[in-house]
C-alpha cells in the first residue's frame, strides 16, 4: 500500500525511515518492518500491508508526530491542529493574541535562524517549538475576526522567531486574505531567508507590509548582535527589492546600548526616504530574555526625536500610523484568582512549565504533574492565561 502525503517526505536512512515534515520537521519510524516488507522510492513511503491493516501505520505515525524534533536544532516540537485538542488562545508563544483592537497577531512557529545577543526570550534555551496547521490556525482566526465586528482588521505575523522558516506561509496568507474583512497582513522578519522569488509569492499571496529588523549597517557589528555571520549585503538587496513594490516596508531596528548606538543615525539616513516607516526599538530586559545593557526611556525618546529633526523624518509611531483602532475582545472563561480543574496536555516552550487546557484556552503553568491538576488562575491579561498548581 502507497503512503502518500502532501506535506511529509520519506527518506531510507541507515537503520530507520524518516519522514520529514513541512520542510524542516523529522518523523522517525524505527520499526516498519513489523508492518511488513516495505520500500521507499521518489520519497514515497510503499509497505505490503492491506488497506484494512493500514490503521496500524496511521497509529505508528500517530506516535512518530508524538516525537517529532527540529531537524535544525533537535528540539521536540509540539504540532497544533485541529485535533490535538490544543486551542489556539491563552499561550503568548503560538496561535492567536487578541489585544482589543483591529490588529491580530498570530504565530504559527517558533524556531529562529539566528541567534540574536538581545532575544527577548532567549529562543535557543527553550525546549521545545511549536508548528500550527495553517487551516486550523485559520478557522480560529475568522471565529475571531467575526466576533470584533471590524471591516478593516490587519493580521500581524508575529512569531517568536523567523516566520520564513514556515513552508506553508503563502499558503497561510492566501487563506488569510479570504476573509473580507482582513484588509492588510503584515509580518516580522530579518530578511535573510527571503529572495526576490519568495518576496513576490508573499505578495501574491496577499501581504501588505514587511517589518525588517536591520539592526546595523556595519557588517562587524551586524555579526555581533545576530550572534552568527550575518548576510547584510542580501538583507540590504531584498530591502531594495521590497522599497521598489507596491506593499509597506518598515526598517524595524533595535537599538542596544553600547553596540550599535551609531548605526541607528545610519539606518535612518539611508532609509528613510526608501521606507514608509522606520521604528526604531528600544532593547528592553526581559527575564527570560538575553541580557544587554538598557537605557532610560527619556534617553531613547530624546535620541528619537534628535534623529525626527535631523531627518525630518517621523520616528516616534504611535497606533495611528498603524491604523490601529479599538474593538471588541473576546471573552475571558477565567477570572483571576479563580480555582479550576485542567489537564496537562504537553510541555511549554519555557523550562519546567507545561500548557493546561480548559475551558477552550491553554495555560502556562509551572509543574512536573501530568494529568488532571487544580489550579488558581494568576494572570488573564489579553487572554494570554497563567496558573499555578494548588496543592
Amino acid at each position: 500500500m502507497e503512503f502518500k502525503f502532501e506535506d511529509i517526505k520519506f527518506f531510507q536512512r541507515e537503520d530507520y525511515v524518516e519522514g520529514v515534515f513541512l520542510d524542516m520537521f523529522s518523523l522517525k519510524f524505527d520499526n516498519l518492518k513489523k508492518l511488513g516488507n516495505y520500500e521507499v522510492k521518489d520519497k514515497v513511503l510503499n509497505i505490503d500491508i492491506s488497506e484494512s491493516k493500514s490503521h496500524k501505520f496511521y497509529n505508528m505515525m500517530d506516535k512518530a508526530f508524538d516525537s517529532m524534533t527540529n531537524k535544525f536544532n533537535g528540539k521536540r516540537t509540539i504540532y497544533v491542529h485541529k485535533h490535538s485538542d490544543i486551542p489556539l488562545f491563552g499561550n503568548v508563544g503560538f496561535g492567536i493574541v487578541d489585544r482589543g483592537t483591529s490588529l491580530i497577531e498570530i504565530k504559527p512557529i517558533t524556531s529562529c535562524n539566528l541567534k540574536c545577543i538581545y532575544c527577548s526570550i532567549d529562543l535557543d534555551k527553550r525546549p521545545v517549538d511549536f508548528i500550527v496547521e495553517p487551516d486550523y490556525l485559520v478557522e480560529e482566526l475568522n471565529k475571531l475576526i467575526e466576533l470584533k465586528e471590524c471591516n478593516n482588521i490587519e493580521i500581524h505575523i508575529g512569531c517568536q522567531g523567523e516566520p520564513l522558516r514556515y513552508s506553508k506561509l503563502a499558503y497561510l496568507i492566501n487563506k488569510i486574505r479570504l476573509n473580507e474583512n482582513v484588509k492588510a497582513v503584515s509580518m516580522d522578519t530579518n530578511a535573510t531567508m527571503l529572495t526576490t522569488n519568495k518576496i513576490d509569492e508573499l505578495i501574491k499571496s496577499g501581504i501588505t507590509q514587511f517589518n525588517i529588523s536591520l539592526d546595523a549597517l556595519d557588517k562587524g557589528i551586524a555579526d555581533k548582535l545576530a550572534g552568527i555571520a550575518y548576510n547584510l549585503d542580501h538583507v540590504e538587496k531584498m530591502i531594495e527589492y521590497i522599497s521598489k513594490s507596491d506593499v509597506r516596508l518598515l526598517i524595524a531596528p533595535l537599538w542596544v546600548p553600547k553596540i550599535n548606538d551609531d548605526e541607528m543615525t545610519k539606518i535612518v539616513e539611508k532609509y528613510h526616504e526608501k521606507a514608509d516607516l522606520i521604528g526604531i526599538q528600544k532593547y528592553l530586559k526581559y527575564k527570560q530574555g538575553r541580557i544587554q545593557k538598557e537605557i532610560s526611556w527619556d534617553k531613547f525618546f530624546d535620541k528619537l526625536k534628535e534623529l525626527e529633526a535631523k531627518f525630518n523624518t517621523k520616528l516616534i509611531l504611535d497606533e495611528k500610523d498603524f491604523n490601529i483602532i479599538k474593538t471588541k475582545e473576546m471573552g475571558k472563561p477565567f477570572k483571576k484568582n479563580e480555582i479550576i480543574k485542567a489537564e496537562i496536555v504537553c510541555p511549554n516552550n519555557i523550562a519546567n512549565e507545561k500548557i493546561a487546557i480548559a475551558r477552550d484556552r491553554t495555560i502556562s503553568v509551572k509543574t512536573d504533574k501530568t494529568g488532571m491538576v487544580k489550579l488558581r488562575i494568576i494572570r488573564t491579561k489579553h487572554n494570554i492565561f497563567y496558573g499555578e498548581i494548588i496543592k
